[in-house]
Formats: C-alpha cells, sequence, structure tokens
C-alpha cells in the first residue's frame, strides 16, 4: 500500500499539525500491515514530522518519503547542489513574502512550504506566491488547501506520481 498523508491518510486543514489519521484509516492500514501487507507513506512534510506522524498508531510504515519524496528513509535524494539551491529559494522567498500576513515560510532543509493560512486578503496573497513561484525557475510546487510545497524539479519528487513511481522503485517494486 502507498499512501500520502495529508488529504489522504488524514483530512487537511489550514495548519498540518492539526491533521491526524482518521480512526477507520488508522484501523485499515493497521489490519493490513499486520496481514504482512507493505505499507510505504510519501508526504510532503518534512521527514522527521512524518516519521512522528505515526508513533502511537500501532502502524509502521515500511518506509517514509518525506519533503514529497527527497528524503527517503532519512536518506537525502537530492544533490547537494540542489539542497544549496532550494535554500537559495528559501532565502529569496522570505525576502519577496516574508511580510505577507497570516503568511509563513517553513524550511525543511531539501523543501520548503510556503503558506497563507491565515492571510487576511487571500487573493492579494495568492497573487504575490504565484509570481514568485513563475519567477523561480526549476522550482516545482505541489498546492493542497492553504499551502504550498516547493522543490527542486531536478529531484526525484518532479510530481506527486514520478515521486511514488521512484519511491516504488528504491523499494525493489
Amino acid at each position: 500500500i502507498g499512501i500520502d498523508y495529508d488529504g489522504t491518510a488524514s483530512p487537511s486543514g489550514r495548519d498540518a499539525r492539526q491533521n491526524f489519521m482518521r480512526p477507520r484509516t488508522r484501523d485499515l492500514l493497521r489490519r493490513a500491515t499486520g496481514l504482512g501487507i507493505p505499507f510505504i507513506a510519501i508526504t510532503g512534510r518534512a521527514w522527521s514530522q512524518a516519521v512522528s506522524s505515526f508513533e502511537g498508531t500501532g502502524i509502521a510504515p515500511d518506509r517514509i518519503a518525506g519533503n514529497s519524496g527527497a528524503v527517503i528513509g532519512g536518506e537525502l535524494q537530492i544533490s547537494k547542489r540542489e539542497f544549496n539551491r532550494v535554500q537559495g529559494w528559501v532565502q529569496r522567498a522570505r525576502e519577496m513574502l516574508g511580510d505577507i500576513p497570516g503568511g509563513a515560510i517553513n524550511d525543511k532543509g531539501p523543501t520548503f512550504a510556503i503558506r497563507d493560512h491565515a492571510s487576511t486578503n487571500p487573493a492579494a496573497t495568492r497573487a504575490r506566491i504565484d509570481e514568485f513561484v513563475r519567477s523561480t525557475p526549476g522550482m516545482g510546487v505541489h498546492s493542497i488547501d492553504y499551502t504550498f510545497d516547493c522543490f527542486s524539479r531536478n529531484g526525484p519528487q518532479h510530481d506527486k506520481a514520478t515521486a511514488q513511481a521512484h519511491f516504488m522503485r528504491k523499494l525493489g517494486y
């Protein structure tokens, strides 16, 4: 079983820290893993946060891919050059978007998130974020609700389907 966390295994919302796995999903995954069915999780969350999402659930994924696939099983999947490139984008995002009321830049190492969950002017905020994304060559974005997960297109996480396919190949499936 391969599953995304936010929006699939748990409801998505304004604050990812408040997104918890639904009881029915947790029970189904517990039963499946108890039967020996391999389970992998892929998420835009930072890898360490993804790992902690399963603590106390009775579910032990065979592998976890965090940072939209940029970190698998704790190992970085992008080059140091790309990592540094992403960190430059983080700095640029802070310069261009840091003054957005209700916005936040979440540096997750090899990826980062731009959040606008408490924006006082959502249309203007989205326009500024869209401009930042358009003016940043090589950057990919997954957007869900109030979060834009940003990553290097030169990594395995070009899009969710590519990230999941890369992840499955790494695991030998």
